[in-house]
């Protein structure tokens, strides 16, 4: 189908006509590839090099003029009695700065002082209201913003031969100007030409090679010339044609109806695009390919295929709301996404010579994509066929390929005996698929097969399928799978259910089963894991149908969004150490309450780390950064967001504060980190040093509440109870009323500071 594809999109018409035939710019061919083509004779291309080198002299000439020195102004009257006002530039050239005329017919000097005028400065001729032609040197190679802005009454202007450049913004205001001749060296025809409201009549230049796609769509020309010495373009006076009448670039001039030359063989992209009157054109039988918009958003009621027609290209027709009848004849070979989109028809036939055809191919219509109605069909003895469930089909060398399911409406999709292939995007973003029947023999499900189906709950996998390709059922909501033994590859995220990867939704996939002759995958504590050549293991998928998750030693890599909006996972036991983490892997919904870090090798003393994020909004939310992060499972990364975690005991939200962590809670915690102080950034350490020295007073009492004399001897331990500050502490806890740890209390002072109080006796 690539191939197809390719082959549709760089054929010899192409390549004959590239510089017109494609809206992006990217295609265009180059001049030897025009001059291959045939479209362009040797003569035209060494003509087309003298061009492009003159073009590219008037731009450094006109270049190095902004940057010449410039005289002080000087003052010049034409004959004409035109006043106006000028520089000299590097004594060799004249810039003209403004102009004071009641000339009708204003004549801009090619010369002054003898010197040639190479340039208009910005607004030089603006608001002459008495001008209504303005006819420039080819002296002139720039202009000036607003060169003409304001001339209110200009009817027409003729650009310098020798210009390269085009700038609508000259004629701001000029809002009755009906006929323009265009610089002789612009190379392209573009939109903007169209932007004077009142153009009616226009001359192209000798220099210019094309138009751009649609460049005549806000036309409102009624009369189109080109200069005779253009050796690439000329015109019937209505549509622009490439030299010769081969390709028909654009419709220039609005018609209800219009007869194509004969011997053209292309119509150009958007060619006749929203010429909203156009109801009925002519084509010679000569014409082989229709380009991408040629006739969108147009009038034409009925289209009958030229005999030589080999393709139309994407949403050809597109909008056509009155186009009611399509004729294709045989030789058609390829046919564009939305080629008859949004249209009136009702039926549809292809030739059996149809080689390749995108979708959707007539969305918005009444076409139904069955064999039932036949309403849409393709002549037996091709390439191509579409079955009753909307299949299209390719007959290939291995079998049937699956090419595309073009019934937007189907439910169920039974895939015809004998196909091998589901080919990638097949059913791409299908709305009503609910049941895909899959055949024995099927090889291969491709790329994005099923992505986007979110409607799918239901597929077979048969024995023979060897390969599931990249995102194959990526936001689908498939609900069980049974892996045959054949089975060898899952591709990236190919099993990832509709919204998992955004966190919206938990894993549809709930029910996975592996063949027990399938050597390549199987399934523990809910995972689908994957048996490398090399003897490790890679996580493919989680079916969120455990709470204990013990992910295996041997598992090496663990696949994007593998546990993505997992809602069922308490507990997760893991060896530090794996090396390829894929992307939001343990996005998980909610707190995993204990995570188990195994190490390969002590670290301070520790085989393992348990983690335990507080069962907060914070809590739940530090974890989330932290799986989600670059460094995932990394446990510089983990501690320094439980870290952070802990830190911060209120909720975010106000209305929840009461679901915070308690001080005693959270004291503990921060106590706890700094007596085992591994993977702490320094940054975290003064936070929490800070947050303790500052709450000192709260935190004994909380801790006294508790009877958590361990705590207090913490607290000294950690040099936060001293010497100094003892005695205070005493003081605001023996106005708990708490006996019992006060006396504590002052058994520290005596043990760790060696100071005592004689008049205190708690002795029983």
């Amino acid at each position: 189908m690539k191939e197809l594809l390719q082959l549709a999109s760089n054929n010899e018409l192409a390549h004959e006509f590239g510089k017109w035939y494609s809206p992006d710019k990217s295609e265009h061919s180059d001049h030897a590839d025009q001059a291959k083509g045939g479209l362009w004779s040797a003569a035209q291309i060494e003509h087309l090099h003298k061009i492009d080198r003159e073009r590219d002299a008037v731009r450094d000439r006109a270049q190095s003029f902004d940057a010449a020195r410039e005289s002080e102004e000087r003052e010049w009257a034409d004959g004409a009695g035109s006043v106006w006002r000028y520089t000299v530039l590097d004594e060799c050239a004249v810039r003209l700065l403004t102009c004071d005329s009641t000339a009708a017919d204003l004549l801009v000097p090619s010369a002054v002082e003898g010197k040639p005028v190479v340039a208009l400065a910005n607004r030089a001729c603006s608001g002459l209201r008495e001008a209504r032609a303005a006819v420039l040197p080819d002296s002139v190679l720039s202009l000036g913003s607003g060169v003409f802005y304001n001339c209110s009454n200009l009817r027409r202007v003729v650009l310098p031969s020798r210009m390269a450049s085009f700038d609508p913004g000259w004629f701001r205001g000029c809002s009755h100007l009906e006929e323009l001749t265009l610089p002789g060296l612009l190379e392209e025809i573009t939109p903007s030409v169209f932007e004077a409201p009142s153009l009616k009549t226009l001359v192209v230049g000798a220099g210019t090679t094309c138009a751009a796609p649609g460049a005549f769509g806000k036309s409102r020309l009624e009369a189109l010339s080109v200069d005779p010495e253009n050796a690439f373009l000329e015109t019937d006076g209505l549509a622009l044609y490439t030299k010769g009448r081969k390709a028909l670039i654009g419709l220039a001039v609005h018609q209800d109806e219009y007869r194509i030359a004969p011997g053209c063989r292309i119509i150009c992209s958007k060619a006749f695009n929203r010429h909203s009157t156009l109801a009925r054109v002519d084509l010679p039988d000569s014409i082989a390919s229709i380009g991408s918009y040629a006739f969108a958003h147009t009038a034409i009621r009925e289209f009958t295929a030229p005999a030589q027609l080999r393709d139309v290209r994407e949403r050809a027709f597109f909008n056509c709301r009155k186009l009611e009848r399509v004729l294709l004849g045989d030789g058609l070979e390829y046919v564009g996404a939305n080629a008859f989109s949004d249209t009136a028809l009702a039926h549809l036939r292809f030739p059996a010579s149809l080689k390749a055809m995108n979708h959707p191919v007539a969305e918005g219509t009444n076409i139904r994509f069955t064999a039932s109605d036949q309403a849409i069909s393709i002549e037996e003895g091709g390439v191509l066929s579409l079955d009753a469930h909307g299949g299209l089909y390719r007959r290939c060398a291995d079998g049937l390929h699956l090419e595309r399911v073009m019934d937007p409406d189907a439910t169920t999709l039974v895939v015809a005996g004998g196909t091998v292939a589901i080919e990638p995007q097949a059913a791409f973003n299908h709305r009503c698929l609910e049941t895909v029947v899959l055949p024995a023999g099927l090889v291969t499900i491709g790329e994005a097969a099923f992505k986007g189906c979110k409607s799918l709950r239901s597929v077979n996998l048969p024995e023979g399928l060897v390969s599931i390709d990249e995102e194959a059922f990526l936001d689908s909501n498939i609900e069980a799978l049974h892996l045959p033994a054949s089975l060898a590859h899952i591709g990236s995220m190919a099993l990832v259910t509709q919204g998992v990867h955004s966190g919206r939704a938990a894993q549809s996939l709930r029910d996975v089963a592996v063949s027990k002759d399938n050597r390549r995958f199987s399934v523990e504590s809910g995972m689908l894991l994957e048996h490398k050549d090399d003897g490790s293991l890679a996580v493919i998928a989680f079916t969120d149908t455990e709470e204990d998750v013990y992910i295996p030693d041997a598992v090496k890599s663990i696949a994007p969004y593998a546990f993505a909006s997992s809602r069922a996972m308490r507990r997760l036991r893991v060896l530090n150490g794996i090396s390829d983490v894929g992307i939001r892997a343990f996005s998980v919904e909610g707190l995993i309450e204990t995570i188990r870090i195994d190490l390969v090798e002590p670290i301070g003393g520790h085989d393992h780390f348990t983690i335990r994020f507080p069962d907060t909004d914070r809590g739940r939310h530090q974890q989330y950064v932290a799986f989600t992060s670059a460094a995932g499972l990394e446990l510089p990364n983990l501690f320094e967001n439980y870290d952070a975690a802990i830190m911060n005991a209120s909720s975010f939200n106000l209305a929840l504060k009461d679901e915070g962590m308690g001080l005693y809670e959270q004291a503990k915690l921060m106590m706890g980190r700094l007596k085992d102080p591994l993977f702490m950034t320094p940054a975290n350490r003064q936070m929490i040093t800070r947050a303790i020295e500052d709450h000192l007073v709260d935190i004994c009492k909380a801790l006294s509440r508790c009877g958590d004399r361990l705590a207090l001897d913490d607290l000294a331990n950690l040099g936060f109870l001293t010497e100094e500050n003892i005695a205070s502490v005493i003081d605001r806890i023996a106005s708990v009323r708490d006996a019992a740890m006060t006396a504590h209390l002052l058994e520290m002072r005596r043990r760790w500071f060696g100071q005592c109080d004689e008049a205190l006796d708690f002795s029983l």
